[in-house]
């Protein structure tokens, strides 16, 4: 039925494909089981079967891509060789890291491993996932986040990697229960020191009060991983979520005067495509 309502929506709609989000296959606090392991496999073969018959029909490929979590758990529950044989694109949820739920105040999205804590990063999964179940990095859509992730330090002693007081900021960004978007963080900036994380390839806040910690990315740490993407020949990316990134052109206009972050991956891979066309052209001669 599930996958007969999949083909009534591209009819419907003229969709392109089919995405699913199951946060997460055995999740117990989501009332997984063990079971959900080989049921993510039927959903998706039943999937990829009834879309592609209605493919058949209208001499189309439809796509079929999932969301997926960035734990070595989650990792577990999937059986990724016969998924891959039904997907399109993976699209890994590389967020989320860490948050109120961490043993310290760390990275919410590392482009590499941090200094401290879990080793988990944007690299460390495609490293995890193409050398370890065989996936491959054109199969491989990274997720950027347009929001930050934030810590709250009581005793107004905030330093990265401290132990984690299980509490966000919720003081400064009640409206975002802790975790603001890049333009709140922007209009906020002013009450916070800036730092940089050699190691994890990200920024960081603290509060001139020592107050909270906040992680969160800009337009330098967003470069670095477009440019990742195509150093790596990844897919490409997905984004969390992309009206975090619009920024008014005057405070309560309503008014969007830029985005940021965006503008970095296009222009970063627009610049790619660029002078890959100049390369086979060259070639050619």
């Amino acid at each position: 039925m599930f996958a007969q309502e999949c083909v009534r929506l591209l009819r419907q709609y003229k969709f392109d494909g089919i995405d699913i989000d199951w946060e997460h296959p055995g999740y117990e606090g989501h009332n997984g089981t063990p079971a959900d392991k080989e049921n993510f496999t039927y959903l998706m073969q039943s999937i990829r079967d009834s879309i592609d018959g209605y493919g058949r029909e209208v001499d189309y490929h439809f796509l079929l891509t999932a969301a997926f979590g960035t734990y070595e758990d989650i990792f577990k529950m999937i059986e990724w060789e016969k998924v891959d044989k039904t997907m399109d694109y993976f699209n890994m949820m590389t967020y989320d890291f860490s948050g109120p739920w961490s043993a310290d105040a760390n990275h919410n999205s590392p482009l590499y491993p941090p200094a401290s804590g879990l080793p988990n990063s944007v690299d460390w999964v495609v490293k995890r996932l193409t050398d370890g179940y065989g996936i491959s990095k054109s199969k491989l859509n990274i997720g950027m986040a347009f929001y930050g992730r934030s810590f709250l330090f009581p005793k107004k002693d905030a330093k990265i990697y401290a132990p984690n007081s299980k509490l966000a900021d919720t003081l400064t960004w009640p409206e975002f229960e802790g975790a603001p978007q890049y333009f709140s963080i922007l209009q906020d900036m002013s009450k916070f020191d800036k730092f940089w994380d050699d190691s994890a390839q990200v920024p960081y806040l603290i509060k001139k009060d020592k107050s909270s910690f906040v992680s969160y990315d800009d337009e330098k740490s967003i470069r670095l991983k477009s440019d990742y993407v195509m150093d790596q020949k990844l897919a490409g990316v997905i984004i969390w979520e992309i009206t975090g990134d619009y920024v008014e052109s005057s405070p309560g206009s309503g008014i969007v005067g830029k985005t940021p972050l965006i503008d970095v991956v296009a222009e970063v891979f627009k610049t790619d495509r660029h002078r890959s066309k100049i390369k086979r052209a060259t070639k050619g001669k």
